[in-house]
């Protein structure tokens, strides 16, 4: 199906069905989808993303994957109340890219069109994409105090492993682009090559731990990680913060675009996603699989940990105050985009 053909499946759902549900207020396409030309073949490993805006500031917290009519999608919430105001959306690093196209699926109450309109607009002003910039700078400095010691190995890892995704994300907002996640690293980097500001991307691979891996590692922690993947999704019970990425419905998602990374050339970068993917393997399996299971692929997590140099609590802390110290060098590099970016207007 081409891309045209998925969003239209994307429409009907939501005219079908979200639109249907108790304080529907709007919806809208998130993510790659909103990038990529009509007659373009959808890619496997990607699903439609649609956000779906209700009433209100309190939303329920239910992201879901699942198909509808052979297309993969993945909807989220999120409240109307800051969607009032279009500035409050052009001020948001997470939000704002997604409204300078034509992303709106449905809009009883026309709000989201005037946000659409507004963003559109102005998007490329300076005063704005400075203030996106340092809406990610505040979220880094903010997920930095995540990393908790009474918490599970895997899911101090996760904190890590988010606050070091933010870093390319500055990167990404001072070049106008979608703050992606799984490939956030290689994005940043065609960024700071196209404005000669390269010199700091080795220092942000530092933070994740990869910078010196070789593709023959990378490798080897994802076939690893693919035997945990198979394993830990059918023990799938209790929902968790994408608990959704482990599943069959993913897997094209999680490993098919993994292995894509690698195979053209960012094994490094593969190697930050493996981990964060196997983060949540291993959540699913300690939490609902049986206790002869739980810990098999413990092993094979700590081996991939060591190899990034994490040993302890503390490497994770030693990696959290190198973000910190490495970020004065992504906002100068950040800065130098935004100068030399001829779309940004004053």
């Amino acid at each position: 199906m081409n891309v045209m053909q998925v969003k239209e499946v994307a429409r009907q759902w939501v005219a079908e069905k979200a639109s249907k549900e108790p304080g529907f207020y709007g919806a809208y396409f998130s993510g790659s989808v909103n990038w990529m030309p009509d007659s373009a073949i959808f890619p496997t490993s990607s699903d439609v993303d649609v956000q779906i805006v209700v009433e209100g500031s309190d939303v329920p917290d239910n992201t879901r994957k699942f198909r509808y009519q052979e297309v993969l999608l993945e909807t989220a919430y999120q409240p109307s109340d800051p969607f009032q105001f279009p500035e409050k959306i052009l001020g948001d690093y997470t939000k704002a890219c997604h409204f300078t196209t034509s992303n709106v699926i449905l809009d009883p109450f026309g709000q989201l069109t005037k946000v659409q309109e507004v963003v559109s607009r102005d998007y490329a002003k300076h005063k704005w994409v400075y203030q996106r910039c340092e809406h990610a700078w505040d979220s880094l400095l903010s997920s930095l105090d995540w990393l908790n010691e009474s918490e599970p190995l895997h899911d101090q890892i996760f904190s890590w492993l988010y606050a070091a995704s933010i870093s390319p994300h500055i990167i990404l907002v001072a070049g106008l682009k979608n703050p992606t996640v799984r490939k956030c690293f290689n994005e940043a980097r065609e960024v700071l090559a196209c404005y000669d500001q390269l010199q700091v991307y080795e220092s942000m691979l530092d933070i994740a731990g990869v910078t010196n891996l070789t593709r023959a590692q990378a490798e080897f922690h994802l076939a690893a990680l693919i035997e945990a993947f198979d394993v830990s999704k059918q023990y799938a019970k209790n929902p968790f913060f994408l608990s959704t990425n482990i599943s069959d419905l993913a897997r094209p998602l999680m490993i098919d675009g993994t292995r894509e990374l690698i195979e053209t050339g960012y094994h490094r970068e593969a190697v930050f996603w493996i981990t964060a993917v196997f983060s949540w393997c291993q959540k699913m399996l300690l939490n609902d699989a049986p206790a002869d299971v739980k810990n098999e692929f413990t092993p094979a997590f700590r081996f991939l940990l060591s190899e990034l140099g994490i040993y302890s609590l503390s490497d994770l802390q030693e990696r959290n105050q190198l973000n910190r110290e490495t970020l004065p060098s992504i906002w100068s590099a950040a800065e130098k985009v935004i100068a030399a970016n001829p779309e940004i207007q004053d």
